[in-house]
């Protein structure tokens, strides 16, 4: 492992889902401009996906999503 692997193990995954674009783009480009490593889905089953094979920190979701809602990915 190297250095900069060792660093980017220590920085918080932040997920952010939202079915609008522009809100998902808007907190992704502020959250890594905090520094935050960010993945980004669209819809509920998307956000279950990504997060069976990478482990999010946190979960930004909104609760409104269509098919599959923000607190069923939280239980998920």
């Amino acid at each position: 492992m190297t250095r900069q692997d060792s660093e980017q193990i220590d920085v918080p995954v932040v997920m952010v889902v939202d079915d609008d674009p522009i809100v998902v783009a808007q907190t992704v480009r502020a959250l890594q401009s905090a520094g935050y490593r960010t993945l980004s889905a669209d819809s509920g089953p998307m956000a279950i996906s990504i997060s069976a094979r990478f482990i999010p920190h946190v979960l930004l979701v909104d609760l409104d999503l269509p098919l599959v809602g923000g607190i069923e990915v939280c239980r998920e």
